[in-house]
């Protein structure tokens, strides 16, 4: 018998016809380390023809567990809002059906959002730590080296987070936080629904906590053709962003000119001037990528793979803009729009001084949370960090890392000048902010 008590997470579940491994993360959640009555989850069958309402329903789970049947389909944003409007605790923990949860999972984002204080201005990402094998094939690994290249620079005390290491496969928000945002944009109901509310959290001065204990074993279900349709539909994602949030144009690969190496230029062209050629030269790649496994040839197997991610990002732009005639001056337009949307954010730049400590400049961040700061040792004009578009608030967290990123050349020269203690020659305690960095 599951209590009766208020639940304190409620966990949102949307899933498309994947019964089984729906049911391998209901039966994670039963086996975690945190009790059954403490939470709920809500899962949104979205256009579902698998019998997944008829499996919820039948599901031994030792929580609270309802279903809610979407049809047709509408895609991950509309079944995450609904999931989260049924939602009853004060924290809700969106959870692809893709994950099997470590045990910690649930108490660790509870207690993270406890430990953040009464602020709720908390959002914790949870690690989508990929499955290796050890029968791998390259694509498996390629993607399991991508992820954990990202962990490690998440892992960081001082990583500053950008809008697109929102990742909403495991991602918990304080409830009234989650509405005052407005939600998931349901205009982005193929992809990027995560990072586009991950900006709008930011703007809001969300604060960003990443945890692997806070994550689950991230089952990869996309074959080949899947992944090449993913990348179509991130390029069309991509421009939908641009229009709605102008200011992110810089941020995201259609916004970039014609350039690196001769290959990639020719895919380019090819997507834009000659696309019925590059999608026969596409299908023909997957025999050639298999050759190449066969042969363990993985540093060409690395190149072409690239190469046919890269080109179908690229036709899914111009897909979305009606073909290559429109597309160059859209792109133009797009990027005019961006340059304007600059001009008119006024970004809040501060100016802090590191000759009167770290301690103060950390705090002085902290009260203030601006997009930029000036930064001065003494009379010396360092330099700026500056504002980054869709980035987190500058906090006392981040001073180190973004003097060690930004102004360090300019820093060790003020200090070779002027950090002298009382002329004894002692180098300023300031040099932490590069030797700890």
């Amino acid at each position: 018998m599951i209590a009766s008590r208020a639940p304190e997470i409620t966990v949102v579940v949307p899933t498309h016809n994947r019964r089984e491994s729906l049911l391998r993360l209901l039966t994670g959640l039963t086996e975690g380390s945190f009790p059954g009555d403490r939470f709920e989850v809500v899962v949104v069958a979205d256009g579902c023809v698998d019998d997944t309402v008829t499996a919820v329903a039948s599901a031994r789970v030792s929580f609270r567990l309802s279903a809610i049947e979407q049809s047709p389909g509408k895609g991950p944003a509309t079944a995450r809002n609904r999931g989260a409007a049924a939602a009853t605790a004060p924290l809700i923990l969106f959870l692809d059906d893709d994950i099997e949860p470590l045990p910690t999972m649930l108490e660790e984002h509870v207690r993270l959002h406890a430990a953040s204080g009464p602020s709720g201005n908390t959002i914790v990402v949870g690690a989508p730590i990929p499955i290796r094998r050890p029968d791998a094939d390259f694509q498996e690994i390629a993607m399991w080296g991508w992820w954990e290249q990202q962990f490690e620079a998440m892992r960081d005390p001082g990583h500053r987070f950008s809008y697109g290491e929102i990742f909403g496969g495991v991602l918990s928000i304080p409830r009234n936080l989650f509405s005052k945002a407005g939600g998931f944009d349901e205009g982005f109901n193929e992809c990027r629904e995560d990072p586009e509310l991950g900006s709008r959290l930011l703007r809001l001065g969300a604060e960003v906590t990443f945890s692997r204990e806070a994550g689950g074993r991230h089952h990869e279900l996309r074959d080949r053709a899947q992944l090449l349709a993913r990348k179509q539909a991130e390029g069309r994602a991509d421009l939908l962003l641009a229009r709605v949030h102008p200011e992110l144009w810089s941020t995201v690969r259609a916004s970039q000119a014609p350039g690196g190496s001769l290959g990639l230029r020719l895919l380019r062209r090819l997507a834009f001037e000659r696309p019925a050629l590059g999608d026969v030269l596409l299908r023909s790649s997957g025999v050639v990528l298999d050759w190449l496994e066969r042969l363990r040839w993985r540093g060409r197997w690395r190149a072409l793979h690239g190469a046919t991610m890269y080109y179908s990002y690229w036709r899914g732009v111009v897909s979305e803009l009606g073909g290559a005639a429109g597309a160059r001056s859209t792109l133009t337009e797009l990027g005019r729009a961006a340059e304007a949307a600059a001009a008119a954010r006024s970004p809040r730049e501060i100016e802090i001084d590191l000759a009167t400590g770290v301690a103060a400049a950390e705090a002085r961040l902290d009260e203030l949370r601006p997009d930029a700061v000036r930064v001065t040792f003494g009379d010396i004009v360092l330099g700026v960090i500056p504002w980054v578009p869709g980035a987190e608030a500058l906090s006392g967290r981040h001073l180190r890392r973004q003097v060690a990123n930004w102004l360090e050349g300019p820093l060790g020269s003020a200090l070779a000048l002027r950090a002298v203690d009382s002329g004894r020659g002692r180098p300023s305690p300031v040099l932490e902010l590069v030797s700890r960095s």
